[in-house]
């Protein structure tokens, strides 16, 4: 209760006794330093600033980069109008603003104050006046949405220091050369990142079908791979739909489909892998609800499955250029299935790696 009223109001200075003994003291402040005090610095300097306005509407606070997130969802404070609430609508919002940010249930970190006209929102729904309704509730929720979303989506040279930086590089090439082949490359990428940003290629954000099928590339030697009866069954019956995938997949044999074009971007990527995931998605949810329903999720699959991999050994200069796109490119520190992309390491992680001090 102490932090929820605390944080509402940082411009008021508080004092918590319990008896009679002072456990809690907080001068008056800036909304980051009263954060800061109450939730911790970590997760204040791995957060971005919101600050938008429309509609008659604010929305301003922070909100955790993915490297911020937490298995338990406790760190996350709304206020409606300078009242704490907990709201299922924009709670919504919230999760939806995350959705290609965060992995499997890792929960995001917020602390967001939206203001709105009195007029439009309800505070008399719950005894407690910890819930409210809001007369027009889908625009708050695209509201609050499409603020984050913005807010969140920084390329990677204008996020801010926690989300794309590390501290000095001392040891390095040690750590480089004695990891294994996958461990090696993360611990490379983190560590130059300070000019250097670690990620994938930029198709996290390709969200029309129309593109990845309008660009085919038939491949010079066609992907052979083994089936089982369903999945030849599969593609034969739906080759209308993998052609609208940009995937040409013809039935060689009574346990084998030859792939012979893909889309030009997913082109240098695992076919065979490709072609297993599109087939599982339209054996599990059926060609026309995949298309309608699942898109993002489906180009989510095919896009990852042309991404740089662990154990591929990358020049210097392809490393170069992967870093130089991901500066570039929005929503960099995770891939398309929220997966981080790079992780920071300061000099204190590097000691703990290398035993220093033992």
């Amino acid at each position: 209760m102490f932090r929820r009223i605390a944080l509402a109001h940082p411009e008021i200075g508080f004092s918590l006794r319990h008896n009679g003994r002072a456990t809690r003291h907080l001068r008056n402040q800036s909304i980051s330093e009263r954060a800061a005090a109450l939730l911790g610095r970590e997760l204040t300097e791995a957060s971005v600033v919101v600050e938008t306005a429309a509609g008659g509407m604010t929305l301003t606070g922070l909100a955790g980069t993915p490297q911020a997130a937490q298995a338990r969802a406790d760190s996350q404070y709304l206020f409606v109008n300078g009242r704490y609430v907990r709201d299922r609508v924009i709670a919504h919002a919230v999760r939806e603003a995350y959705a290609e940010l965060l992995h499997g249930e890792r929960q995001p970190a917020y602390l967001l104050f939206l203001a709105l006209d009195p007029r439009s929102v309800d505070v008399n729904v719950h005894p407690a006046k910890i819930e409210v309704r809001f007369r027009d509730s889908r625009v708050v929720h695209q509201f609050v949405r499409h603020a984050l979303e913005r807010a969140l989506s920084p390329s990677a040279a204008h996020a801010p220091v926690a989300y794309a930086t590390v501290s000095q590089g001392a040891g390095i090439q040690a750590a480089f050369s004695l990891a294994q082949p996958a461990q090696a490359y993360h611990a490379f990428v983190a560590a130059a990142a300070a000019p250097l940003i670690s990620g994938t290629l930029p198709l996290a954000r390709i969200s029309p079908i129309a593109r990845i099928a309008s660009s085919r590339q038939r491949l010079l030697v066609p992907a052979v791979l083994s089936v089982d009866a369903l999945d030849a069954a599969t593609a034969e019956e739906n080759q209308e739909t993998l052609d609208c995938l940009g995937l040409e997949i013809a039935v060689s044999g009574p346990n084998e489909l030859t792939v012979r074009s893909a889309p030009a971007l997913l082109a240098s990527g695992d076919i065979a892998a490709l072609a297993r995931s599109v087939l599982k998605e339209i054996r599990d949810y059926g060609a026309s609800q995949m298309l309608a329903g699942r898109q993002n999720e489906l180009l989510a699959t095919m896009a990852c499955h042309a991404a740089v991999r662990a154990h591929r050994a990358l020049t210097a200069t392809e490393m170069n250029a992967l870093l130089r796109e991901m500066e570039e490119t929005e929503r960099s520190g995770s891939c398309n299935h929220g997966r981080p992309t790079w992780y920071q390491l300061t000099m204190a992680d590097l000691d703990k790696l290398f035993l220093r001090g033992r």
